[in-house]
């Protein structure tokens, strides 16, 4: 059934079966690769017969590369990883996989002892390359990098073969060094209940796979890495959903004043979710397993 690795190791690990797989969408938002789910695992997944976007494609694409983050969502999520982030890279040497625009590295680099990340667009990387940081394109350089941390915020998804670049993550990292992914959660709240108009905006060729905690667990476990902790965390706040479900647009972010009662709302809204299992993310923080 499937073609591409990150489905093969799911089917293989039966998370994906022809029994249980429907189709969720037609297509996604940016091309006509329909959008699949395997009922009893809850895992979403693209068409098995679409082959996943290429190296070039990531490295020639048109990004709006800039040191300053776009709008209230990155200055959000770039604030919350901070927090996260900096208790594990203090003093120590931080690799930042994927790392975009580089919010993250402007911001918390020097906590850490010794950076370095990896960036396939070219953009994203000549700007960053510019501004003084270590970036590159190549694999190979974090064998002599040795990480103590390593980060993947919203990245793994986009993977066409994420047991073998996280294997080899693995195999480069320090003894007990920490792994912290970030994913989309395919047990979002917005995904199963709200309207179809979310699903149009939200289905991407991108993102090959969306992951539950227990499809992200096996998948890390497999390339050596175990599992200390999974973390809900609903990046969208309330206000958001209900702008979804009223307006059925992506409206309902940037225009709410982020004061305490607001930010008391979202929090609560968020235990809310993860009772249920319910958040449009998911972060694993886990450790590498002594050889």
């Amino acid at each position: 059934m499937a073609k591409l690795p990150a489905l093969t190791m799911l089917e293989q690990a039966g998370f994906i079966t022809p029994e249980h797989s429907r189709k969720l969408a037609d297509r996604c938002r940016d091309d006509n690769t329909a959008v699949y789910t395997d009922s009893q695992s809850g895992v979403i997944f693209l068409d098995p017969e679409f082959g996943g976007k290429s190296a070039e494609y990531y490295s020639d694409k048109a990004v709006p590369s800039s040191a300053a983050p776009r709008n209230d969502m990155d200055l959000l999520d770039t604030a919350r990883r901070s927090q996260l982030l900096q208790p594990y890279i203090a003093g120590k040497r931080w690799l930042d996989f994927g790392c975009g625009p580089g919010y993250q590295l402007r911001r918390d680099s020097a906590v850490s002892s010794n950076h370095l990340a990896i960036e396939l667009n070219k953009a994203n990387r000549e700007l960053l390359l510019n501004d003084g940081f270590r970036v590159t394109k190549d694999l190979n350089d974090i064998n002599e990098f040795v990480p103590d941390v390593i980060s993947l915020f919203h990245v793994m998804e986009h993977l066409t073969d994420p047991l073998a670049i996280l294997t080899q993550l693995n195999a480069a990292s320090a003894s007990q060094s920490t792994l912290i992914v970030e994913v989309p959660h395919a047990r979002d709240w917005l995904i199963c209940h709200g309207p179809k108009a979310f699903q149009d905006f939200t289905f991407w060729s991108e993102h090959l796979v969306l992951h539950t905690r227990q499809t992200l667990s096996f998948v890390l476990q497999q390339a050596g890495w175990q599992i200390q902790h999974i973390s809900a965390v609903q990046r969208y706040p309330v206000w958001n959903h209900l702008q979804w479900c009223l307006q059925h647009k992506p409206t309902g972010v940037n225009a709410t004043s982020h004061d305490a009662s607001s930010i008391a709302l979202h929090q609560a809204y968020e235990h809310y979710l993860a009772a249920r299992d319910q958040t449009d993310t998911l972060v694993a923080i886990a450790k590498r397993i002594p050889q």
